[in-house]
Formats: structure tokens, sequence, C-alpha cells
């Protein structure tokens, strides 16, 4: 009986867990038919995950050091370098998550590289935002997104 419980609860929290997710992916800023913002990290694109790893793979390659990739789980890893914000810059990572419906979910995270300093003034998040312009471009290019869209500006 307490198994049946338990099993109940774990199903719950499941299901809450997944509600959640979708509210937060429907709640998301729609920059475009095709492109949703869920926030400064995460987009969500109409197109296959794997046109979009490759895309994400190309972007990451062509701006900065890739120290990672893996098609089967579609993923990324890359450097970048220091500057006047950051002494010795960011190790950033991308996940590309497959979607119901043709969508696929980029995840960034931007994490400091250990140098003692304290602040990075939100270099993070400036390199996950020329991440996913070039990103954008290069579905476009790639006619994964219709090239008349035009993002609004900041």
């Amino acid at each position: 009986m307490k198994a049946l419980g338990r099993l109940l609860v774990l199903l719950v929290a499941v299901r809450t867990c997944s509600l959640c997710i979708q509210a937060k992916e429907q709640s998301g800023e729609k920059l475009s038919p095709s492109i949703t913002k869920v926030d400064d990290v995460t987009r969500i694109y109409v197109a296959p995950v794997d046109k979009v790893y490759i895309a994400a793979a190309q972007v990451a390659a062509k701006n900065w050091n890739v120290t990672h990739t893996d098609k089967d789980t579609c993923t990324l890893s890359w450097k970048t370098g220091g500057n006047m914000r950051t002494f010795k810059g960011f190790e950033m990572s991308a996940v590309c998550l497959e979607l119901p419906n043709g969508r696929t979910k980029v995840e960034v995270h931007p994490q400091k590289r250990p140098s003692g300093q304290v602040f990075s003034w939100g270099e993070g998040g400036r390199i996950a935002t020329t991440f996913f312009e070039q990103l954008e471009k290069r579905l476009r290019e790639m006619e994964l997104l219709p090239t008349e869209e035009k993002r609004p500006k900041r």
C-alpha cells in the first residue's frame, strides 16, 4: 500500500513538473512566429533538433573555441576569451532539446571561469544573446526559419 502511495505521489510530481515546463514555454515572448524567447538563455525554434544542433555547433565554432560536441545528446561547449568585464572569459555550454510539433528548445549555460573576479557585469548574458542572434542568422541561411521575419528592436 505504501509503494502505491509513493508511486501516486511520484506521478503527480512528474505531471506537475511537465505542466510547469509547458506553462513557462507558453508564457515566453514570441519574437516571431518561428522563435519564442522563454528567458535570456532559452529559445524555442520551429525547426528540427538535428538541424538546429548543426547550426548551433557551426555558430560556436565560428565565434569561439569549441571544447566539446556530442551529436547524440545534442550538446556542445565552448570557451570565450577574456575582456575587461571577465579577465579569463566564460565556459559556455548549450543543449538542444527536441519538443513536440517539430520544435527545438535551445538552452545556453554561461559559467564564469575561475579567476578570483567577483562580478562578470552581465557578460554571460551578452554572450548568450550574441549566440542566439548568430544562431537565428544561421538558421535563416539554412532556410530553416523564414527570412522575412524581423526581430523587434531592443
